[in-house]
């Protein structure tokens, strides 16, 4: 074989000799086989970014998917007027997306792009503050792909970051991990139990959500140190377990005299929050959950 692709079985014979893939080679299989031959290139440190990416677009996955599933049952319970408004509405903000005009090239699937603004307001927006926005801006425009279950699909991100110094892969990974926030909110929220406020002052209010945050930060803290004892990430802990060990080591620990003997019962206490780690996703799994209108549907 001399090294000339004339066909594509000479194409597959190429990449399995050489461990390269030419741009203009379209066998099939060969696109599948780009994208496993690019992840081998990467570093440690950026497989491993890659991985995270990957946990993350699986857990926005479900979190879709649930969405999905309480849209649908309120868009029926509604109407489809509504379903068809909604739709609207995200097409339109689909089209002011994909109207965009690059200024700048940083690297591959990462530019400066200015956006400029439709001429018809939009339904979602009132029209004097429709006529309040600029007629354009500069957005960093940033693409990438991510694997689903039909095969690799390519989303783009916008932001304000038009800093250069910031990477591609950076602003990607934060992106895709921004639904840690709302896991925390609800920790805050539920496991603290200040979904309601007890207080009746805005000075007591203010005191009484100061005491959870502070109480929040300090069995998050307990759980990183437990996580470092055996280089277990600190997310794949249950805070609620976390928070009940401290609090029945609070209100049941031993009598200590010393400080030494303080600290060991706080070696074993972390050693406790380790053992509880979240329980793994378990797929295909349906169940009836209770609305605030009190009915049941179906939630996966």
């Amino acid at each position: 074989f001399d090294d000339i692709a004339k066909d594509t079985l000479d194409e597959w014979i190429y990449y399995l000799k050489n461990n390269k893939i030419e741009d203009d080679f379209k066998a099939k299989g060969l696109s599948q086989a780009r994208e496993l031959l690019d992840y081998d290139k990467l570093s440690d440190k950026e497989k491993q970014a890659y991985d995270r990416v990957l946990e993350s677009r699986r857990g926005e996955r479900d979190a879709f998917y649930t969405a999905r599933i309480e849209g649908r049952a309120e868009g029926e319970a509604i109407g489809v007027e509504k379903g068809r408004t909604k739709g609207r509405k995200e097409g339109l903000r689909n089209v002011a997306l994909n109207a965009h005009r690059v200024e700048k090239r940083i690297a591959e699937g990462d530019e400066i792009a200015r956006i400029e603004k439709q001429k018809k307001c939009p339904d979602y927006i009132s029209r004097e503050e429709w006529n309040n926005l600029p007629k354009d801006m500069l957005l960093r425009r940033i693409s990438y792909k991510y694997p689903t279950k039909e095969g690799m699909e390519t989303a783009v991100l916008y932001t304000t970051l038009l800093s250069e110094r910031i990477e591609k892969t950076e602003i990607i990974l934060k992106y895709t991990t921004r639904w840690d926030i709302e896991i925390c909110i609800r920790e805050v929220k539920i496991l603290m139990d200040i979904n309601v406020l007890q207080a009746k002052t805005s000075d007591m209010l203010e005191k009484e959500f100061s005491t959870s945050l502070i109480a929040y930060n300090l069995v998050q803290h307990l759980i990183y140190r437990a996580a470092q004892k055996s280089d277990f990430p600190p997310k794949k802990i249950s805070f609620a377990n976390a928070l009940r060990l401290i609090t029945q080591f609070c209100l049941t620990g031993k009598n200590v005299s010393s400080i030494t003997g303080l600290l060991a019962e706080i070696e074993k206490l972390l050693t406790k929050i380790l053992k509880h780690p979240i329980p793994k996703h378990k797929p295909n799994r349906h169940y009836l959950r209770k609305t605030k209108k009190g009915k049941y549907q179906k939630y996966a």
